[in-house]
């Protein structure tokens, strides 16, 4: 049996129609560029999230270059502070938009920006934002991070891409911090069909900033600027795309929740818990994780990735290479041991399937590859 790290087909099936009928509309409406659609879904979605403000764009790191330049422009620049153990995108954006990346390292039991250690940096760096990573599908520390941003006068924004619907504590991962940020790439919680990204904000003047941003630094009028941006916009195609799977974003969270349960009693079941080479993550308090990626921690990962991969089994490595590690930092001097923890996972994280759809004797087929391999056999 193959079985695949994630699988769009199946959840497409049920909402194929749907989504035909709705970029079929668009085709038949003309209305190509920020059209009805983008305006429902930023409607939809704001209603959704509980966030005042939701404005659309080209993908999340545009999300998260724009938000970034909006804060860098309205409140000057100076030092942000973010995790290595995420998507380049999360600090490339922070360079892109003139302002210094700084490093913290994480909590190894959750993956999340270590509070301690931003503590610590926000008083030596005099830091003017924090970027904390709700990755693999669960917030970080929030109620900590913000405390500390209040106390220091330094802006949040969230980087929500990996965890659309999360809760923290009651409330919904992209709701706590001045703006926040998703991607809407397919294989997202809430994926389009193409590229696609939003800026959330409780602020309105943020938000006008935002709705500037994605039009060249539009001042309101055809032609008039009021800062240089870029193009940012939402494709009206996504929106309608988006509007649909919103409706059922929701169900499907669910069934991830369901579905990470059931490898944690699979695992345990195999004895992979206790002696057998896998090790849980721990979820942060208060949290509800929405498993984006079902992620475990391996002894010899690598070894076990090729033998997965050799045995059908789809899986990824995230991430193999922690972000103070890539030559595009290298100019910001950190050695490897600046970041133990970042660099521990980087070097035993591995995902394993999980989607909408994914069966129970699938589940059953990746455990047994896994316990074949650590027995040393082959399944």
């Amino acid at each position: 049996m193959k079985v695949p790290l994630v699988d769009l087909k199946r959840s497409h099936a049920a909402i194929r129609d749907q989504l035909h009928a709705a970029v079929t509309q668009v085709v038949d409406d003309a209305a190509y560029i920020l059209g009805p659609n983008v305006a429902k879904f930023e409607e939809e979605v704001s209603r959704w999230l509980g966030m005042r403000y939701a404005v659309g764009v080209s993908n999340g790191t545009d999300a998260l270059r724009i938000a970034l330049e909006t804060m860098r422009r309205l409140r000057g620049g100076g030092a942000v502070i973010t995790t290595p153990y995420t998507f380049f995108a999360t600090a490339e954006t922070i360079a892109a938009a003139g302002l210094e990346v700084v490093f913290a390292d994480v909590d190894p039991d959750t993956c999340g920006i270590s509070v301690q250690h931003v503590a610590e940096l926000m008083d030596g760096r005099g830091a003017v934002g924090v970027v904390p990573v709700h990755l693999f599908g669960q917030c970080a520390e929030m109620d900590p991070l913000l405390d500390l941003a209040r106390e220091k006068n330094a802006f949040v924004i969230e980087d929500v891409a990996q965890a659309f619907g999360a809760r923290y504590k009651g409330r919904m991962a992209g709701t706590m911090g001045d703006m926040s940020c998703f991607s809407f790439f397919p294989s997202k919680n809430l994926g389009g069909i193409g590229d696609g990204g939003l800026v959330c904000t409780g602020n309105e003047d943020l938000a006008k900033e935002v709705r500037s941003a994605r039009a060249h630094g539009s001042a309101g009028k055809k032609y008039h600027h009021a800062f240089l941006s870029g193009n940012y916009r939402l494709d009206e195609i996504q929106a309608a795309a988006l509007r649909v799977k919103l409706r059922r974003v929701e169900e499907w969270n669910r069934e991830r929740v369901r579905l990470a349960r059931d490898y944690d009693r699979l695992l345990a079941d195999a004895g992979l818990l206790t002696s057998g080479g896998i090790r849980l993550f721990s979820i942060t308090p208060g949290s509800d994780h929405v498993y984006h990626q079902y992620v475990v921690r391996a002894e010899r990962r690598d070894a076990l990735a090729e033998h997965l991969t050799a045995n059908g089994i789809g899986n990824a490595i995230y991430y193999a290479v922690p972000l103070h590690r890539q030559k595009a930092f290298e100019h910001l001097g950190y050695k490897p041991e600046d970041f133990p923890a970042a660099m521990s996972l980087s070097r035993t994280c591995i995902a394993l399937p999980i989607f909408p759809g994914l069966t129970a004797e699938e589940q059953q087929c990746v455990v047994d590859r896994i316990s074949a391999f650590y027995a040393g056999g082959a399944a």
